[in-house]
């Protein structure tokens, strides 16, 4: 009966948390959406990447991401452990709601060390169900309810060192430590936690003891810490540059940054508050948490926020008078936390905007710093709650008494909603459909190294939404054991950015030969088509039939299941994880770039410092951020100038110049149009070449007509292109490439004759330019042509129309929202606030196999850059989306080609504010015109010896032994090639050679640790512009007695981090006092300085 009167408040605790769950929990659904993870789809999978994936393999083409899944193994065995007791849909409800009763613990036993039961016990039940703290469970991310659960725990077993110093109370922190670091799945997360703890140096002057606190909190963290470590001077590039980062970071920030006033942040509101969500039943837009929304704004809610506010102002002013050190931590957090959060609160609005605009991986780390704060803010809100209390009235009164009744009674009011199923969003709670298992079931009997592509390609945005009501960034990989390519790796990945560049452009073309290359490429083994995957943006919706026609009927692909709405294709052709290279594989100069479409496939290369080849262009796209053009533009009235960004590469008078034939890739031929002795003579013409600044212009070969009785015609008329020349003087047109052109020509008596030329029948040979002996610079100028296919002065003319944008998802509005876009002599002035307007403009007569360029003369003001997309007129599809940059004054949008019919483009210009931020940008002019895109982006330099019909290189496999994630062991060969490895390039993957030993040990001892038995393969290259290759040239390798081990380096570094946490575990046990009064004298003090 003691007993259960000392753990009653625990008890209480443990039972509401049960009804929590059968509230909550919805039979046979899984609570499935947003950020989450599923170790239950497959868990024996995720143990076995958790203990060897710093390289995850099965994400993409491979990477090491900006989270760290590895952190995640204590969640994985807790999981495992569910597994046995309870069925899978259940766990990941009941994981959460353990997590939330576990904070709630914490918090009580961590107030109670300084409070009486029954504040404690207040402080718990604010702690786990203030809005705050609903906020974050409602759409449950497991790294953020870890926090939750230990972070009381952290801070209890923290103090209860720095008081006690003895080695028992320090192995209790650091065995909690390691529980808590499933936290640093969202490593920000740990950022926050981290800071929280340092707070406990106000409680000491022994800043031994405090050090040691840190130092055994690291080490619990190191299995996952050092590899981060590792991968943030790699990462931090990849996250800024992704296209999705680029486009959406910003727009996040700002949609929270609505919230960072002093009112939302007091009264723990954040984003998530007002954000919008798509229903599937309702087919609609509404609330995320509509239920929470209305109740928020009732008014006996508003009441006991204020006042729970004023109780918590009451506890800081007590906690200053005090002067007691005891409670500075929570002051020191509660103001920390409420810096970061309060980013729409002048001065702090100013901080914060300077630490983003100095440091940008900070600014894009937190973009969301609700969800990075509001654990930390709530939970020293929560302390200083009770001193407010304790501030209005004394300890064991009657008044007290009647306080914290009223109090509790105001906990369960603001509760209530929690207790009617909205604890977890309704919309999260899915029935998935059984069509997954057999998707899995499958996927099971195949080789684990065969990667799959999902489709459709039909977006950049990571944020799937299925018909049957799963929203968020995906789940497949969790059911998987092969690597599957999704959007959602695109911002920890260039090379999966740039697959899905090249295979979302093959699949929107209909090529069914470059999607093939690409596949190759990539080493795709399979395509999963998942037909419940919508777009609930696009209406039309995706286009299931074209796309399963355009797969049905490709040659290179087969079909081998078909799952209800899920389709499996397999290409026809093999692919291998590891293979080998001839050693005369084409050699090029280092080339990554944005593009849809790799000029240099389907043939292997190899990039190298010595090479073959060296292309002018690496890219004359626009797929990312306007910083990342690798060309420029410059215009003047007649012409355009292209010149390439980056250095050409170390070109020689020994190399040449190759310049493909128009003929060869362009569907709009740019050609002058003369009358030469009765004659029409069509001359090809890309440009003029300035080399050194001077000039050569590059013609083709004539094509000439003879007309059978006009010979001095007034007029000539391309009726394919419907453009009409002068036939008196010379001019320029476009003949559509692999067609048969109609031309008439008409004489001054009206008489008219029509010729015809087929382009098919032209002789396409390139031309080769010698080049001088140093090259400093080199440009090429096109000349404009005026015809339909060019849009000029628009702006001017006023040849476009304005729109108000659609509706969005996460649109916030405002009581004083506006949008517009106003006329200023030649300038567009576009503005919104807490709203969005569009312009557009559309030229009807571009040909959907043609490649066009748009250059925007323009100026950020303020707030959201000006975004862009097209579309092929009529229809709504998306083919393009870019934001416009802050710092260039000209945008240069590359249209390439489409698709392989059609006519007609809508062009968008979107203004959009998030929030309260004003959104001003200016536009002075637009203007578009046809360019031999492919032509340009083919230019190269090549040897004069160079041959490309001795480079070409096939791919051989390569017999492998997989030996986990990271290591992989194939025999010696006999000559020189290239070894390669079907993963993306990362300098950690390092290849050795071992000889083999008679002692099978040491064997083993060579393939654990080859970088200490082993010699080093020291040519590192990158293959086809995304995988890992090594030239095995002059080595001696006995066939048969030695073997070649390929290993990803930094996985030592979680293997030494847990070296570390078990000798330091070892040591702490070892050496602790475990008697039960052998504590030093100073645990005898509460503090002992």
């Amino acid at each position: 009966m003691n007993l259960f009167k000392k753990s009653i408040y625990p008890i209480f605790l443990s039972l509401i948390s049960c009804v929590l769950f059968f509230t909550n929990y919805k039979p046979a659904t899984f609570l499935i959406g947003w950020d989450n993870l599923l170790p239950e789809f497959n868990i024996g999978l995720d143990i076995q990447r958790n203990l060897t994936g710093v390289w995850q393999d099965y994400r993409g083409l491979g990477l090491i991401d900006g989270q760290s899944h590895i952190a995640n193994l204590i969640h994985s065995f807790f999981i495992f452990g569910l597994t046995f007791v309870l069925p899978q849909a259940s766990i990941r409800f009941f994981v959460n709601i353990f997590l939330h009763f576990l904070g709630g613990l914490g918090m009580y036993y961590l107030a109670k060390k300084y409070h009486t039961k029954n504040l404690a016990f207040l402080s718990a039940l604010f702690y786990m169900f203030n809005i705050g703290t609903i906020q974050q469970f409602f759409a449950p991310f497991e790294g953020f309810s870890f926090q939750f659960a230990f972070l009381p725990w952290l801070f209890l077993t923290g103090i209860n060192f720095i008081e006690q110093r003895s080695k028992k109370s320090l192995l209790v922190f650091f065995i909690t430590s390691i529980l808590s670091t499933p936290q640093a799945f969202v490593p920000t997360t740990f950022i926050t936690t981290t800071l929280t703890l340092f707070s406990l140096i106000f409680m000491t002057k022994n800043k031994k003891s405090f050090l040691k606190l840190l130092t055994v909190f690291f080490i619990a963290n190191s299995f996952w810490l050092l590899p981060y470590l590792y991968s943030i001077p790699y990462n931090s590039p990849n996250i800024l540059n992704s296209h999705i980062n680029q486009f959406s970071s910003e727009e996040m920030f700002l949609y929270n940054k609505v919230h960072g006033d002093l009112n939302n942040v007091l009264s723990l509101k954040g984003f998530m508050i007002d954000s919008i969500e798509y229903d599937t039943n309702k087919k609609s837009n509404v609330y995320f948490m509509d239920a929470w929304r209305n109740h928020v704004s009732s008014i006996p809610y508003k009441t006991i926020s204020i006042i729970f506010i004023g109780i918590t102002f009451l506890g800081i002013i007590s906690v200053l008078k005090s002067k007691n050190k005891t409670q500075y931590p929570f002051l020191f957090i509660l103001l920390t936390s409420g810096f970061f959060l309060a980013t729409n609160t002048p001065i702090l609005e100013q901080i914060n905007t300077a630490l983003r605009s100095a440091f940008p991986i900070f600014a894009e780390s937190f973009r969301f710093p609700f969800t990075k704060f509001i654990i930390t803010f709530v939970f020293s809100f929560s302390f200083l709650f009770l001193e407010g209390i304790l501030a209005l009235v004394k300890q064991n009164t009657l008044k007290q008494k009647v306080l914290l009744l009223c109090i509790l009674a105001s906990i369960i009011f603001i509760a209530y909603p929690a207790f009617l199923g909205n604890f977890f969003s309704p919309l999260l709670k899915v029935h998935v459909p059984k069509e997954y298992k057999l998707l899995f079931s499958y996927f099971n009997s195949i080789d684990e190294n065969k990667r799959i592509a999902l489709l459709p390609a039909h977006t950049f945005w990571p944020w799937h939404y299925r018909t049957w009501g799963q929203r968020g960034s995906g789940f497949l990989w969790f059911g998987l054991k092969q690597p599957i390519l999704e959007r959602a790796f695109d911002q920890w990945s260039k090379y999966n950015e740039q697959f899905y560049n090249e295979f979302s452009y093959a699949l929107n073309t209909k090529d069914q030969a470059l999607l093939n290359t690409v596949l190759q490429k990539y080493d795709v083994s399979y395509l999963l088509v998942d037909g419940y995957l919508q777009d609930i943006l696009l209406k039309p919706s995706i286009d299931y039939s074209t796309l399963r026609n355009f797969l049905d009927t490709n040659p290179h692909v087969s079909k081998q299941k078909e799952f209800g709405k899920i389709l499996i294709y397999k290409k026809n052709t093999s692919t291998s994880p590891v293979y080998s290279l001839e050693a005369k594989t084409l050699k090029v100069n280092p080339l990554f770039s944005f593009k849809r479409e790799d000029s240099l496939s389907p043939q292997n290369y190899i990039e190298a410092s010595r090479y073959n080849v060296s292309y002018l262009f690496s890219s004359l796209a626009s797929v990312n951020s306007q910083d990342n053009l690798d060309f420029e533009v410059t215009q003047n009235t007649k012409s355009l100038t292209f010149a390439p960004r980056t250095k050409t590469g170390n070109v020689t008078k020994n190399q040449l110049l190759e310049i493909p034939s128009l003929f060869e890739s362009e569907f709009l031929l740019p050609v002058s149009v003369k009358i030469t002795d009765g004659k029409l003579v069509l001359t090809p013409t890309l440009g003029t070449i300035y080399i050194n600044n001077q000039s050569i212009l590059i013609r083709e070969d004539p094509l000439i007509l003879e007309p059978d009785f006009i010979f001095q015609p007034e007029k000539i008329v391309f009726k394919d292109t419907h453009q009409e020349v002068d036939g008196k003087s010379q001019s320029f047109v476009y003949l559509l490439n692999n067609k048969t052109n109609s031309i008439t020509l008409e004489d001054k008596n009206g008489r008219k004759e029509t010729l015809t030329i087929d382009t098919t029948e032209i002789k396409r040979q390139p031309i080769l330019l010698a080049l001088p002996d140093s090259l400093k610079t080199i440009q090429i100028r096109v000349e404009k042509i005026k015809s339909n296919l060019t849009s000029v002065d628009i702006v001017k003319n006023k040849a476009y129309v304005l729109q108000k944008n659609k509706s969005e998802l996460n649109s916030y509005k405002s009581k004083d929202s506006y949008a517009r876009i106003t006329p200023q002599g030649n300038t567009l002035v576009f503005e919104a606030k807490s709203d969005n307007n569009q312009l557009m403009f559309y030229n009807n007569n571009l040909f959907h196999q043609g490649t066009y360029i748009l250059l925007a003369k323009t100026k950020y003001i303020s707030g959201i850059p000006l975004s862009f997309y097209f579309d092929n007129y009529p229809s709504v599809g998306s083919d393009l989306e870019i934001r416009f940059p802050k710092n260039t004054p000209v945008a240069t949008i590359v249209i390439p080609k489409s698709q392989e019919y059609g006519q007609g483009y809508a062009f968008h210009f979107i203004i959009k504010s998030m929030g309260t931020e004003i959104a001003k940008s200016t536009i002075d002019s637009f203007d578009l015109f046809p360019f031999p895109q492919k032509t340009l982006v083919h230019m190269r330099f090549v040897n004069a010896s160079y041959n490309q019909n001795h480079v070409q290189s096939n791919k051989m496999p390569v017999k492998f032994n997989k030996q986990n994630l990271f290591t992989y062991t194939l025999p010696g060969c006999c000559k020189p090639s290239y070894i390669v490895l079907s993963q993306a390039y990362d300098e950690g993957w390092k290849a050795y050679q071992i000889t083999n030993k008679s002692f099978v040990m040491l064997n083993s001892l060579q393939h654990l640790f080859p970088f200490l038995f082993g010699s080093e393969i020291k040519e590192h290259v990158t293959v086809n512009g995304w995988s890992n290759g090594w030239f095995i040239g002059n080595w001696k390798l006995e066939i048969g007695n030695s073997q070649v081990v390929l290993v990803y380096l930094p996985q030592y570094l979680e293997y030494i981090g847990f070296a570390l946490i078990i000798f330091t575990a070892t040591v702490l046990w070892k050496f602790g006092d475990w008697s039960s009064n052998g504590l030093p004298k100073a645990a005898q003090n509460r503090l002992s300085g």
